[in-house]
């Protein structure tokens, strides 16, 4: 993981051992500096900036910047919000510096000009209730403001770790987030995703300990994207059993064993379980479909779920997939179902010696956990850890910011996808894909950790609604584009029917880096 997501107490941690180490207000220096230097990229030349500043050091931060920006020449005001001054120490150091250098301090930002950028530095991670009184008033002043509006740490308002709103209270939405020292979870999730724009981070020239979560990126699945050898054929890349489709659903199948036709898997046949199942499918001509009962131990994975049924056939049907427990098994939508009205399915689970993966969106992971959808929504790692201790498998729980944990308690949160997965059939796909990966043989962190990113990474730049099945193909060209990125001769080699031509990729050009970083920089 290269960027990590620090828990807030060990971020705490963090700044109590630097401020042992270090004279008093450096980092809050540092983080000024690396603040003014972001901002000035956005501003015109002698531009105007209001920052809202709260009573702790997240309004520290503020004053210092505001000084920062002063001294190069912008034209500066800040807004003291919630006392006359604050009451952190460090803070009403930064505050005193900021008055003598001749600062602007304001009580009421209403009686201000429209300036080209506004800053909220109110609460940073510290604010943890509903926003209320003097507070409540200057997020909605910020909010309509027609400026570049930029939060420092986290949107006023925001749970750090969960990304909801405290209180159920909109807070600050900005079109940029500064995050010092740590990017945090909740800025990637739930309405944080929206809430914080582009992220920006400082490590402030702190060394950042390594954490149990962190963001997906490419070098997390960096087998998949290389490019695969002339010496192989279709038994090379394994075979993947589809296990779906009951009547009324055939769709749900079909397009779990399409996506993983196309992101690889050397043999791909679908055992529909409704009555009067097509005997091929004109439109995918390579899939094979199974007259009867496939024979599962046989097959390098299966993909259990999409398009199941209730009924006993469909569920004794996924226990036999279970009991496979030498074969790598995906489980989805109605596999899941099943999983939460059999419990003594999930003993089952504990006992395979192969890797298991379970896909749920939110309702169908609170039913297994029979906790209420809200719960999980408002603790979303916690949560999906909690799954698979429960059912020793990996969790993929979908949704903004989808969350991949392991029974270890490592996790990853995806920085890809985009509203354009709001759409039916989506999770299908994905789970093809995971299975896909794993009947190639990659690890399943892996597979599952690159099936989630390009999942996403194939919608990142609709702003429609993509139909299911076509999110594979894209998936599929994205991954193309990456494996060719790594060869040196890609535009000699560069296949004449992919749409995509003969772009030899740079990195983040496929998609941004989810986490600009800025000041100096470690890595």
């Amino acid at each position: 993981m290269s960027i990590t997501l620090l828990p807030l107490e060990d971020l705490s941690e963090v700044e109590r051992r630097q401020a042992s180490v270090l004279e008093s207000n450096t980092l809050m220096e540092r983080a000024g500096r690396d603040i003014a230097d972001r901002l000035a990229r956005e501003l015109p030349e002698k531009g105007s900036v209001t920052i809202l500043c709260g009573t702790g050091n997240n309004g520290g931060d503020g004053f210092t910047a505001a000084r920062c920006l002063k001294a190069r020449g912008y034209r500066v005001t800040c807004v003291m919000v919630g006392d006359e001054a604050p009451h952190a120490q460090e803070a009403k150091a930064a505050f005193e510096a900021w008055k003598r250098a001749g600062g602007a301090v304001v009580r009421d930002p209403e009686t201000l000009p429209r300036a080209d950028l506004v800053v909220d530095a109110l609460l940073g991670v510290g604010g943890t209730g509903p926003l209320r009184g003097e507070m409540l008033d200057a997020t909605i002043w910020y909010n309509v403001q027609n400026s570049l509006k930029v939060s420092i740490d986290v949107p006023t308002g925001l749970n750090a770790e969960t990304g909801c709103w405290n209180g159920r209270i909109p807070g600050c939405s900005s079109d940029m987030t500064i995050c010092l020292l740590s990017v945090h979870a909740g800025l990637l999730m739930n309405q944080g995703r929206d809430a914080a724009g582009h992220i920006c981070l400082s490590e402030l020239d702190v060394s950042i300990p390594l954490a149990l979560t962190g963001i997906i990126d490419e070098d997390d699945f960096s087998h998949i994207l290389e490019p695969r050898r002339h010496f192989c054929h279709k038994g090379t890349w394994g075979s993947l059993a589809v296990v779906g489709g009951s009547d009324g659903f055939l769709g749900a199948a079909l397009m779990a064993a399409r996506a993983g036709l196309r992101l690889g898997a050397g043999r791909v046949t679908l055992e529909f379980l409704a009555k009067d199942a097509p005997k091929v499918i004109p439109m995918s001509p390579e899939l094979m479909i199974a007259p009867g009962k496939l024979d599962l131990p046989s097959f390098t994975t299966i993909v259990a779920g999409p398009g199941l049924g209730g009924d006993e056939e469909a569920v004794g049907r996924l226990a036999e997939a279970i009991e496979c427990k030498e074969t790598p098994l995906v489980i989805d939508a109605g596999g899941l179902r099943a999983l939460a009205e059999h419990p003594e399915l999930q003993d089952r689970l504990l006992g395979r010696r192969a890797g298991t993966v379970i896909t749920p969106h939110p309702l169908e992971a609170a039913r297994i956990l029979k906790v209420k959808v809200d719960e999980v929504q408002a603790n979303r790692i916690f949560w999906a850890r909690e799954l698979a201790l429960q059912t020793n498998a990996v969790v993929v729980l979908k949704g903004t910011g989808t969350v991949v944990a392991l029974r270890s308690g490592r996790a990853w949160v995806n920085p890809t996808g985009s509203a354009a997965l709001a759409t039916a059939g989506t999770g299908d796909v994905l789970a093809g894909m995971i299975g896909a990966f794993l009947a190639q043989g990659f690890d399943i962190t892996s597979a599952t950790l690159g099936a989630v990113w390009l999942h996403g990474a194939a919608a990142e730049a609709a702003t429609m609604p993509i139909p299911a099945d076509e999110l594979s193909a894209r998936a599929a060209r994205a991954l193309s584009m990456l494996r060719r990125a790594k060869l040196s001769w890609a535009e000699a080699k560069a296949d004449p029917l992919d749409p995509f031509g003969s772009l030899a990729l740079q990195p983040g050009q496929l998609v941004p880096a989810p986490v600009e970083m800025i000041g100096k920089v470690r890595h």
